[in-house]
């Protein structure tokens, strides 16, 4: 027995660190273990009768359901947003919880505005369940004070903040920058010949650990500023850009290889320590290399008409333009970084306004900060949201939980709506799954909670004594368990914290489950039928949109480039990049609700990621393309050529890019036969090639598996 129990230890403690890297759960169920104790103790020496209540779940909402990202000043930021939103709602919903119909709509507008704010930022998301959490907790509670209410919200942050951001503050608030700073820095090394240890593993270990950072939030991992948002652009530059060095490939050419180098150093430099002593070098590094590929593209048109072989050209005319798309790829990756730290350095009052912000191409635009938001709460995004559906599912489950407990007598109208709250899904599927997993912890936690109590009687100190150790488990073991695991352990920490403020004994736990059991129905019934299909469709639906719209933005600019600009084809080009800018978000919401619906089960998650990434490098070509001047008599000069490129970008249109063929090699005969016959110059071939350059990037996508579409279906 002995030797089987020393056996299992060190398996079990394998298990938590893989379910924990890094231990940040574990310190974060430390200081509510910390906190509440002392946080309860006080209240109840301090306040009337709800104080108590209103700060324990005060300081278990800023502790354990609020995780913000950032640094620690803007944390603090974010934790000052947060106190004054709680004494707004704590205020409201005291004054309008009665009478119920009224109550029931006030939470409904909560519910939908609160949850639909999640689009903005991760900062918002991060502060969802914490800000409904102090809605629902003084509407659904029995008629109180609003001073003891108040004081209780009040203790809870004069307690609680503290302990977030200097009480063993967990590492990963920076991980999106970090771990992109990996994934250039091992890129860096692999590009430089000179570097022997760069494995290409690790880099493309060090991706996927940047892209599950990416994906792993319902919603984008980015702040409203544009310097955040601007970061993330670069995660799917950097996938790219991994999958090519991954390949076998001719190495770049030495000084195109040098200047790339650098470029990606400097880059983790920024990302690493964003100062402005890096963000000069960086941009110097990019003005280098977009200097150099300016250069050397004229000299390698040159080159490949100059050669006497058609073979020998063909095969120069790959190479070099594979290296060109490369170097474009790194050098746009440079930009985006320089960018998104000078937008991060502008003063606090430009952030808000959206001034001060540098220049930038198609490629690398971000909107402004006021720009961003009038985006997300425009009636078009609101209309294609999965996000906006999603707020409006949980307003009305949250809306018709307060509703029923005027309707049904329960002794704790608050369990009920927060059970609701706690199962709601984007799907009759996955709420009733998690129905299941609620009753079924609560109900094990009440038993686990009786036996507690049973045991301790009435004896206030060991109580008290045990009352930190179940505030740990109910931070602790979802993180580390499961839902259901967290649901028990979160009962056992109403229970004990009941019978140390009013010993009622195990009785409160048999409440909890009758309440929650309540709540789970009312949600199950509210996903059925508002929503019974789930997101699956709808991510499909929204995939293939933007696909459709970045094909037809494609088209337009390599149009622009062959066939000259006119005034009617640049209103097109603009109207579709706007088109394209809602599509991505559309698609982009769509796939992380999707994502967070299906967990970690990786033959249904990559299929997704492909799809979106596919879909999105379109985006990224056409705005590079956009970003080239075209001659005024394209077709006059390059006929051949024009019409290599219009031939491919229509068969993209028509049958993808899995069929569009190889445009290389056409590119090549057709230059050199638009030199021999029209005489076409450097200056007037350069804009030609570069869009083949960006179209043949296409070519080194990695096609989506043949599984895409059985995974998107339910």
């Amino acid at each position: 027995m002995g030797t089987r129990v020393h056996r299992s230890l060190p398996a079990f403690g394998d298990a938590v660190r893989r379910r924990d890297p890094g231990f940040d759960a574990l310190r974060r169920a430390i200081r509510p273990a910390i906190v509440v104790p002392v946080g309860a103790a006080i209240a109840v020496q301090l306040g009337g009768a709800q104080t108590p209540l209103f700060t324990i779940f005060g300081s278990f909402a800023l502790l354990v359901l609020v995780d913000f990202p950032g640094t620690r000043g803007r944390r603090a930021v974010s934790y000052t947003v947060l106190a004054v939103v709680g004494y707004a709602f704590i205020s409201a919903a005291t004054f309008l919880a009665k009478p119920g119909w009224l109550g029931a709509l006030s939470m409904l507008v909560v519910g939908v505005v609160v949850s639909y704010a999640a689009i903005l930022s991760s900062s918002f998301s991060a502060a969802q369940r914490a800000a409904l959490l102090l809605f629902v907790l003084p509407v659904a509670s029995p008629a109180g004070p609003l001073s003891d209410r108040l004081l209780g919200w009040t203790l809870a942050l004069v307690f609680s903040v503290p302990a977030a951001l200097f009480l063993l503050p967990p590492r990963h608030h920076d991980e999106l920058r970090e771990r992109a700073r990996d994934v250039c820095a091992g890129l860096a090394g692999y590009l430089d010949s000179r570097s022997a240890d760069a494995d290409p593993d690790d880099i493309a270990a060090a991706m996927d650990r940047l892209r599950q950072i990416y994906l792993g939030t319902d919603t984008r991992p980015s702040g409203l500023t544009a310097g955040s948002r601007a970061l993330i652009r670069v995660v799917d530059d950097l996938e790219w850009l991994t999958s090519q060095v991954s390949k076998p490939q001719a190495p770049l050419p030495d000084p195109m290889r040098e200047h790339a180098v650098s470029v990606l150093q400097r880059s983790a430099d920024v990302l690493t320590t964003d100062t402005a002593a890096s963000r000069a070098a960086l941009s110097d590094a990019v003005a280098a290399l977009t200097s150099l590929l300016h250069n050397r593209f004229g000299a390698h048109i040159e080159l490949i008409v100059a050669d006497e072989s058609e073979t020998d050209a063909e095969s120069t005319g790959v190479r070099l333009l594979s290296a060109h798309t490369v170097c474009s790829t790194i050098a746009l990756i440079g930009r985006t970084v320089a960018w998104a730290s000078a937008a991060d350095a502008r003063p606090m009052v430009s952030k808000i306004l959206g001034g001060q912000l540098p220049p930038t191409g198609m490629a690398d635009l971000v909107l402004s900060e006021y720009a961003a938001t009038r985006m997300s709460v425009s009636s078009t995004v609101i209309k294609d949201s999965v996000i906006a559906r999603n707020a409006l599912r949980t307003g009305f489950g949250l809306a018709a939980a307060v509703a029923l407990i005027h309707v049904v007598p329960v002794q704790h109208g608050f369990w009920v709506v927060l059970g609701a709250m706690s199962v709601l899904r984007t799907s009759a599927l996955t709420t009733g799954s998690n129905v299941a997993r609620a009753v079924l912890g609560t109900a094990a936690g009440f038993v686990v909670g009786a036996l507690i109590v049973t045991a301790l009687g009435t004896n206030e100190v060991a109580l008290w004594i045990a009352l930190p150790i179940a505030a740990f488990g109910a931070a602790y073991i979802p993180k580390v368990i499961s839902f259901a695991a967290g649901q028990a352990a979160f009962t056992v920490l109403v229970i004990t914290l009941f019978n140390v403020l009013d010993p009622t004994g195990w009785r409160i736990g048999l409440i909890r489950v009758e309440d929650i059991a309540i709540g789970c129905a009312v949600a199950v019934v509210v996903s059925v039928v508002m929503w019974p299909r789930g997101v699956a469709a709808t991510a499909r639906a929204a995939i293939d949109s933007a696909q459709d719209v970045f094909v037809r933005y494609l088209v337009a600019v390599t149009t622009r480039i062959t066939a000259g600009s006119t005034p009617a084809g640049e209103t097109e080009i603009e109207d579709l990049r706007a088109q394209g800018l809602l599509a991505y978000r559309a698609a982009d919401d769509a796939a992380r609700q999707y994502l967070s619906e299906t967990g970690t089960a990786v033959e249904k998650r990559t299929p997704v990621v492909r799809a979106v990434s596919r879909a999105n490098r379109l985006r990224v070509v056409a705005d590079s393309i956009a970003d080239l001047t075209p001659t005024a008599t394209p077709a006059d000069t390059g006929p051949r050529l024009c019409a290599v490129i219009d031939a491919h970008a229509s068969r993209i249109g028509a049958v993808g890019v899995d069929g569009a063929g190889r445009i290389a090699a056409e590119a090549v005969a057709a230059l050199r036969a638009d030199t021999e016959e029209n005489g076409i110059s450097v200056a007037q071939a350069r804009p030609l090639i570069a869009t083949t350059a960006y179209l043949g990037e296409l070519e080194l996508v990695e096609s989506p598996a043949l599984a895409s579409d059985a995974a998107l279906t339910e």
